[in-house]
């Protein structure tokens, strides 16, 4: 019995099969086969959704994502750029794709695996602020949390991307900490001074209850949606007003 071929099966199972993996192993391995194959890919597939933080899978062969990174950013994005509406990005990946590729339709931006340090130099630098002040809307952004001397720096990044969004109606901002649970942060809470007013929804972990009250006190005019997770409940040391109407 001979062999079955890939290519000599109908559309229906290739683009069933297209469709379990990942998109981006499809556009690196798939792309440039033949001509059958792009049209599948680029005209059937749901690609308005690329998740561009795969990193961690080639961390001892850097030199093979460069190569894939190249390939997707010189030769596939181009020809999808007007479709992409969402893009997960790491720090490796970002330097690759944020100054390369316009994205007229992108409206949602994660950033995963992101230190404090790294985050804090490529954020005022253009790469993600760019695309943060593009009309970008939804935004997830997970910190990988080393050391408690960085930890404490979070609240300048968390207001650092407000600032920089104008246009965020949505944000998720974790931490994930080596040293504690999900947690935020305790802010200083002498500028009353309103942090955004285009957000609805919110999604974030904070260190103690005074974190909530914080988030309560009129920084945020149009927010309805308030997710928390709170890594301790103790005693209220604050004197932030804790009737304010919401």
């Amino acid at each position: 019995m001979d062999g079955i071929n890939i290519i000599d099966q109908p559309n229906e199972i290739l683009l069933y099969i297209f469709n379990k993996l990942n998109i981006i192993d499809v556009f690196y391995s798939l792309v440039g086969v033949n001509p059958r194959f792009d049209q599948l890919i680029f005209d059937f597939l749901d690609i308005d959704n690329i998740p561009c933080s795969f990193h961690q899978k080639y961390i001892n062969d850097m030199s093979g994502i460069d190569y894939i990174l190249d390939k997707i950013c010189l030769k596939i994005l181009p020809r999808i750029n007007k479709k992409i509406r969402k893009i997960t990005i790491d720090p490796y990946s970002l330097k690759h794709i944020a100054n390369v590729i316009d994205f007229p339709q992108l409206y949602s931006l994660s950033l995963l695996g992101y230190q404090i340090d790294t985050i804090s130099r490529d954020l005022p630098n253009g790469s993600i602020s760019d695309l943060l002040m593009n009309k970008m809307t939804h935004l997830t952004i997970d910190l990988n949390i080393k050391k408690e001397i960085t930890r404490k720096n979070s609240p300048v990044i968390f207001e650092a991307i407000l600032f920089f969004g104008k246009h965020l109606t949505d944000l998720k901002f974790y931490q994930v900490s080596s040293e504690s649970s999900l947690t935020f942060f305790s802010w200083n809470n002498q500028n009353k001074e309103c942090l955004s007013s285009t957000l609805n929804n919110l999604s974030i972990h904070v260190s103690n209850f005074d974190d909530c009250l914080y988030l309560l006190d009129g920084r945020f005019q149009s927010l309805s949606k308030l997710v928390i997770r709170i890594e301790m409940i103790t005693r209220s040391l604050s004197n932030i007003n804790k009737k304010v109407n919401l």
